[in-house]
């Protein structure tokens, strides 16, 4: 990619260990470009480039605590994972982990007053039955890193999957195989309407299940960002006057020759770092 890659972070992630606030920072230090905003699904996004034009790369931050309480209640499994793996082209999970077999017991264990001790949740946790869960999750499009800082967390994200993304595609290699990972085939949605989607999705207001029906009315790039009316936002269902005018401002907003421009996927390219709750604009 010529433009410089933003990296969205959601301002919740992580919020038991202070949030944003910790992976932020620390994205920066690395030379990563930073925005905010609540995402529908996963912690972190960014644009890649694909085997056939840009893909958006989605991320999903847990603390091995989070992930057993996410395990044990169904939401990872029920919610967030179909969630993540419908709204974006790629996904990763990223676990903060530091615990241990209890060789003993079999327990999941973590160091807890100075000593390792079983991991406190709803029921007994079994190093086993964790790692077990990771492997399905693996085999359902959604491999994993384990991290044991939010430091480490940064360094993945910032010095492994954002450069490895920027890259064309095709000169991806190991030794001299190609290295092309299986394509999870998540719809049945034909690859313009995916483009018309995620470049909705950046949109104010418009979200994974709005963008749905943003793509069935306008069938193109084009259509949506250059030959859209306030009137053809409006008359989509969902999407009343008030969001259609701030949706056309937006556009308006980042039309090449402005100081932002949208790009190919429908990606800002960032002049500078936006924080959370700074207005756009001047």
């Amino acid at each position: 990619m010529d433009d410089p890659v933003i990296v969205t972070l959601d301002p919740r992630v992580g919020s038991k260990r202070g949030g944003s606030h910790d992976l932020g920072p620390r994205l920066i230090e690395l030379g990563v470009l930073v925005d905010t905003a609540v995402l529908d699904f996963g912690d972190v996004m960014f644009l890649g480039e694909g085997p056939s034009g840009p893909v958006t790369i989605g991320v999903e931050v847990k603390t091995i605590g989070d992930l057993v309480n996410g395990i044990q209640s169904g939401r990872l499994a029920g919610h967030q994972f179909p969630g993540l793996r419908e709204a974006y082209d790629r996904v990763y999970l990223i676990v903060e982990d530091v615990s241990r077999l209890g060789r003993k017991s079999g327990l999941l264990e973590v160091p807890r007053g100075g000593a390792w001790r079983p991991l406190k949740a709803g029921r007994p946790v079994f190093w086993a039955d964790v790692e077990r869960f990771l492997v399905g999750a693996t085999e359902a499009g959604i491999p994993h890193w384990r991290t044991r800082s939010t430091e480490e967390t940064a360094r993945v994200i910032g010095q492994v999957l954002v450069p490895w993304w920027q890259k064309p595609y095709d000169q991806h290699a190991i030794g001299n195989v190609l290295y092309e990972p299986p394509t999870l085939q998540l719809t049945k949605e034909d690859e313009v309407t995916q483009r018309v989607r995620r470049a909705a999705k950046v949109l104010p207001g418009i979200g994974n299940d709005r963008s749905k029906t943003v793509a069935q009315a306008f069938r193109s790039i084009w259509n949506m960002i250059a030959l859209s009316t306030e009137a053809d936002w409006s008359a989509i269902p969902g999407i009343g006057a008030p969001m259609a005018r701030s949706i056309r401002e937006a556009i308006h907003a980042e039309i090449p020759g402005r100081r932002r421009r949208v790009r190919a996927g429908g990606a800002a390219a960032p002049t500078r770092v936006r924080h959370a709750g700074e207005r756009q604009g001047r």
